[in-house]
């Protein structure tokens, strides 16, 4: 969503064509057909038959490099951004710079160096970052395989990374705690990337607010293990209990598989789990809202979740982790709580359900929020500067 937004305003000035994965089971794998998208398309190419995040080898895939290139001879671009490589190839981008054309390459996570994205191992910890003697391929692929085949499956993807990244004309990140943590676990220097803050488009609609006697507690987004969201359920069922019980409504607006529902269900039946919405649904939720909490136990790299809250006026409760911290100044824009512990998430949302007027001051109380257009702004100037270091400086590294 929020690269389509990118692309309608970038079409205001320039033309643009999109290449994007889709994962669809009546299609052959790698199938490329054209979606019509406003001016110009978007070559779709069909990967339903890979698990990138859980098949420690799934970074690269010459198949895709060559329809690529193709794709780059056809519409002859002056620049490309690369938004993501996963479940595509760390190779586009060689097919790219082979062709003498510059490239922005745009990091949201830390796919680079963890094959998890999040810097989490499966139970929940946060993890320092890759260890080529055990972690990383046994964290993917299971303790079993062999120390050596270990070894050489992580220095050959880290080995690709690293290529990945060394051969793009400008690298950005979306966060300050993103570029510091990225350059450091790929030991590169940190000016070596941009940081360039996100743009968050408009609310679909105006946000009516809806009285309610009691407090409404909301999480918007991906109802997934690292977002923490066990945290919140545990945090639901303190409330509900001892001498200090509070009547709050919990819901959970996302989507959610069996397993992660059952688990939530089992720790606390009060909390009610909603269904995926969309972004014009998004406006009713949140004048229903009169807390938004975000307990990620991941680094968030950065949170439209957050910023679309407040620009709802509705108060915010975040993990103090990533880039939380950030956006959200603890007391004044929000509350911070430790990642992954639930007994201060409890007493985060009892101080707000009980105390209306700190409520609505944090919810009025937010950092600047940056538009798409601003953000567009910001990455034509790249487009241009890169550009220039193609055409003057084609050999020299940032």
């Amino acid at each position: 969503m929020w690269t389509r937004h990118l692309v309608h305003e970038l079409r205001q000035r320039h033309s643009v064509w999109v290449y994007a994965r889709t994962a669809d089971a009546t299609r052959a794998p790698r199938e490329l057909w054209d979606e019509p998208d406003g001016t110009t398309g978007v070559r779709r190419v069909n990967m339903p038959d890979i698990d990138p995040m859980h098949r420690f080898s799934e970074h690269r895939h010459p198949v895709i490099d060559a329809q690529f290139a193709a794709y780059v001879d056809e519409v002859q671009p002056d620049v490309v951004q690369i938004e993501h490589t996963i479940g595509l190839s760390a190779g586009m981008i060689h097919a790219v710079r082979a062709r003498g054309i510059p490239v922005v390459l745009c990091l949201y996570d830390y796919w680079l160096a963890c094959q998890r994205v999040f810097l989490l191992r499966d139970d929940g910890t946060a993890c320092p970052g890759p260890d080529r003697s055990n972690d990383c391929v046994a964290c993917v692929e299971g303790p079993a395989m062999p120390q050596r085949a270990r070894v050489l499956l992580h220095d050959a993807r880290m080995a690709t990374m690293e290529a990945l990244f060394d051969a793009a004309t400008v690298v950005t990140a979306c966060s300050h705690s993103l570029q510091r943590r990225i350059t450091e676990l790929l030991g590169r220097p940190e000016h070596s990337v941009r940081r360039v803050e996100l743009g968050v488009p408009p609310l679909a609609g105006p946000v009516v607010r809806q009285p309610s006697a009691r407090a409404r507690v909301a999480y918007l987004g991906s109802i997934a293990d690292h977002k923490g969201v066990h945290t919140l359920a545990r945090a639901a069922a303190l409330l509900r209990s001892g001498t200090q019980r509070v009547d709050v409504e919990v819901r959970l607006h996302g989507e959610i598989v069996p397993r992660t529902r059952a688990e939530l269900t089992d720790i606390c039946p009060h909390v009610v789990i909603e269904p995926p919405y969309s972004r014009e649904e998004l406006p009713g939720i949140l004048g229903r809202t009169d807390i938004a909490v975000l307990p990620s136990l991941a680094p968030e790299t950065f949170s439209f979740a957050v910023r679309e809250a407040a620009l709802a006026d509705v108060a915010v409760i975040a993990s103090r982790v990533g880039a939380l911290p950030e956006y959200i100044e603890d007391g004044v824009t929000g509350l911070l709580v430790p990642p992954g512990d639930s007994v201060a998430l409890a007493a985060a949302i009892r101080r707000l359900a009980t105390d209306a007027d700190q409520r609505r001051r944090l919810a009025t109380t937010h950092a600047p929020i940056r538009s798409v257009a601003d953000y567009a702004g910001e990455m034509e100037g790249l487009y241009a500067d890169a550009i220039t270091r193609q055409a003057t400086e084609p050999e020299v590294p940032r």
